[in-house]
């Protein structure tokens, strides 16, 4: 299975925090550790909460997904645009009534930059406009989505962006401080990459059967293919048999065979890619609700040579066995 994120979540830890005191600590340590290359905070976090806000304009009106972050936020997941930019730092005093939106909303409202929107009767100002990215598994088809600019008197969370592999060493040394700090806390951390473990976990229980299914279905396609060959070969003996008296080449032979299965097997090919192709969109758009996972081609690709290699498997090994009979002696069988 193929899927794209939509951002970057690797390296990403994300520390809960329900007191000021718990955020300061984290804030330090941030601030002072090597591994650390980028931290910021939040009210919700993309993949693990969210808002459910009410959004209207002129023509239409919905439910989205509501994220409250920094103006660091967009950078330290990797959010890319399709129009405009994120919260810029430097201007803060002026984006509390700025709004960034994902393009699912902005095809959804027909939104451009700097249009007016109202969340829960708030009216905002459109400054940005992020490529889709999944704040859901990936079961679920992507909702409008838009960030709003949160204060630190409500940070819930603090995402910290390690040095590549160094999460699992950073997330160590929070939880000994945290021990040191706040006994009597529970510590709990997510790493962001980690955030679809169940979607997964499941997906590949999915992949599991069908590989086994898709194993024993070629088996059996093989095996009766194989047979089908050595059945159409021993039909045709006498013939071959004459074929060889004549000077006919093993090669000779074999193109006469695979001849008459090179149709056959090239309509099965294409018909058989086709329809598990369409079955499969089918499942993915049915039964996982609009998901946006596709199977590459390579799975055909496999199955088509392993086909074909049965088929030429087949001819040529029972040709090889007529040449180093003597033909003659399979005049006389006949």
């Amino acid at each position: 299975l193929e899927q794209e994120w939509g951002y970057n979540p690797d390296n990403i830890l994300v520390v809960p925090v329900s007191q000021s005191a718990q955020f300061q600590v984290l804030n330090r340590y941030a601030g002072q550790s090597s591994d650390i290359s980028q931290y910021c905070t939040s009210a919700t976090q993309i993949a693990i909460s969210a808002k459910s806000e009410v959004a209207e304009s002129l023509t239409e009106k919905s439910t989205v997904d509501a994220f409250y972050v920094d103006e660091h936020f967009h950078d330290l997941m990797e959010l890319t645009f399709a129009e405009g930019n994120g919260f810029d730092p430097d201007q803060t005093a002026n984006l509390g009534k700025s709004v960034l939106i994902n393009q699912t909303m902005a095809d959804i409202f027909q939104a451009s930059l700097f249009d007016k929107i109202t969340l829960n009767n708030q009216d905002f100002t459109i400054i940005g406009i992020t490529n889709d990215f999944h704040h859901r598994d990936f079961f679920y088809p992507i909702k409008p989505a838009a960030f709003k600019l949160s204060d630190k008197e409500t940070t819930r969370y603090i995402s910290l962006k390690t040095l590549p592999n160094r999460v699992d060493k950073v997330n160590i040394e929070i939880a000994e401080i945290w021990k040191q700090e706040f006994p009597d806390e529970l510590y709990v951390s997510q790493v962001q990459a980690d955030v679809f473990d169940r979607f997964f976990s499941q997906s590949g229980m999915l992949i599991d059967v069908m590989n086994f299914t898709a194993v024993v279905a070629i088996m059996i396609s093989g095996m009766g293919l194989f047979g089908l060959i050595s059945l159409l070969i021993v039909a045709r003996m006498k013939e071959l048999s004459i074929r060889n008296v004549l000077g006919s080449t093993r090669a000779g032979n074999a193109m006469l065979i695979v001849r008459q299965f090179y149709w056959m097997i090239g309509i099965s090919i294409v018909l058989g890619t086709l329809t598990n192709f369409k079955t499969f969109e089918l499942i993915f758009e049915q039964v996982l609700q609009g998901s946006e996972i596709t199977i590459g081609f390579a799975p055909y690709f496999l199955t088509s040579a392993i086909i074909l290699g049965t088929l030429f498997l087949a001819v040529f090994y029972h040709i090889k066995q007529l040449s180093a009979t003597n033909p003659i002696a399979n005049l006389r069988m006949e």
